[in-house]
């Protein structure tokens, strides 16, 4: 927390003493020997911390991920998270869960579910973990309902790179102990440190579930009729337009998935229909195909290798004027699927080479940044990853970001070239 203090306030001039003593004890910093070979996969927190500084020391860069091998991507070494798995601590009373980061999230939910309960987020490749996607902040519809990483994270154990391990957070949710350091790693793209746990709220898994269809022509049209219906989303989950798989008469369709008590998704299953009916839309259909969260990860996860997947974001009552700022003709060459309420329009396409997909990326930008969004790449093929910049702006907080990074990875060994930092 002292070290966040003085990223902000580097000349200690706002509130001296307030919060953080002046005098603070020493940090412990784990001791290791580096790596023997360029793979490795430490057991705790300790020993991750001890190989980190000895990295360090060393100069060797790391790259972090969940499979026992990787693409090093320039970096000297691969450190796997495949030890770092299974349950730690379940509090069903409580309401919390302590996962080894480098778990499948699927696999804790499969644990969950077996005691009717559910950590409430959502992954579109199923090998993935719960540290990857924490660290990546890749959040899917169900947020609508639950909230995303940076509301269901409660703590988390960090190794870093200079040798120490902190625990940031605490498992209950009333916290209010200093800084809120956890959601200091959403998103971080292992720049900070290295994940070994994390403490995730629960939720009791919902007694029904009822998925609502209907088919869309223009996409402009679908947008405002999901949009008449945001003030009955109470039991909503997850509201999508997505494309219509052949052999549909309609190119798009609307999907709103209902969640939570029986009574109420009945309830908002009437009031819905009834604001459809009032926009002029046809009335939607019960239906048992897969849900808008479903469908969502089939088409983020279901990209081929050779594929570029971006993520728009815009204030969600901007979704209509982005579209009509994107070119028709990058319409008609790429897929497209709405994430109505939390504003993300994710965008598919084979953009040849580097020359070809920097325009496509830049098309989708410019307009998401003129509407005070953004626009990301989730996924580039192997041969665009030098030539592409994924995040394409540079935020107001950089020099506070450089100096925290700086306290925490002095030698810049983590991650190197995989975010803005």
């Amino acid at each position: 927390m002292h070290d966040v203090k003085e990223a902000f306030d580097p000349d200690q001039l706002l509130n001296p003493g307030k919060i953080l003593p002046d005098v603070l004890p020493a940090a412990e910093h784990q001791r290791g020997q580096a790596p023997s070979s360029d793979v490795f996969a430490p057991q705790s927190a300790e020993e991750a911390a001890g190989a980190l500084a000895a990295c360090s020391a060393a100069g060797r860069s790391v790259r972090i991920g969940s499979a026992a091998e990787g693409d090093r991507r320039g970096a000297s070494c691969w450190l796997s998270t495949k030890q770092l798995q299974g349950v730690r601590t379940f509090a069903p009373d409580d309401l919390y869960v302590t996962v080894g980061a480098g778990t499948a999230l699927a696999e804790l939910n499969t644990y969950l579910a077996a005691h009717n309960m559910l950590a409430p987020l959502s992954t579109p490749w199923p090998g993935a973990t719960v540290g990857g996607l924490l660290a990546a902040n890749i959040n899917g519809p169900s947020r609508l309902k639950y909230g995303g990483w940076r509301d269901n994270l409660l703590c988390a154990t960090v190794a870093l790179a200079d040798g120490r391990v902190i625990r940031a957070g605490r498992p209950v949710v009333k916290n209010v102990a200093g800084y809120d350091l956890p959601k200091l790693l959403v998103g971080s793209r292992g720049t900070l440190g290295l994940l070994t746990d994390v403490t995730l709220k629960l939720t009791p898994l919902p007694r029904a579930e009822r998925t609502l269809q209907l088919p869309v022509d223009d996409i402009i049209q679908g947008v405002a009729w999901a949009q008449a219906t945001a003030n009955r989303w109470l039991a909503t989950a997850g509201v999508v337009l997505a494309p219509t798989p052949p052999p549909a008469k309609t190119p798009y369709t609307l999907l709103f998935t209902l969640e939570g008590l029986p009574e109420d998704v009945e309830a908002e299953t009437a009031e819905i229909t009834q604001t459809l009916r009032d926009a002029g839309a046809p009335a939607p259909q019960v239906t048992d195909g897969p849900t808008a969260i479903a469908i969502w990860s089939e088409f983020v996860g279901g990209a081929g290798a050779d594929e570029c997947v971006v993520r728009a974001g815009v204030p969600p009552q901007h979704l209509r004027l982005y579209w009509s700022m994107v070119p028709h003709e990058i319409r008609r060459a790429t897929a497209w699927l709405f994430d109505m309420a939390n504003g993300h329009v994710f965008a598919r396409s084979r953009c040849g080479g580097a020359i070809p997909a920097h325009r496509w990326l830049d098309t989708l930008r410019q307009p998401a940044l003129a509407l005070r969004g953004y626009a990301v790449a989730l996924h580039l093929p192997a041969q665009l990853h030098a030539g592409l910049d994924p995040w394409g702006y540079r935020p107001d907080g950089l020099p506070v970001m450089r100096r925290i990074k700086a306290r925490w990875d002095p030698a810049g060994i983590l991650n190197p070239g995989e975010f803005v930092v």
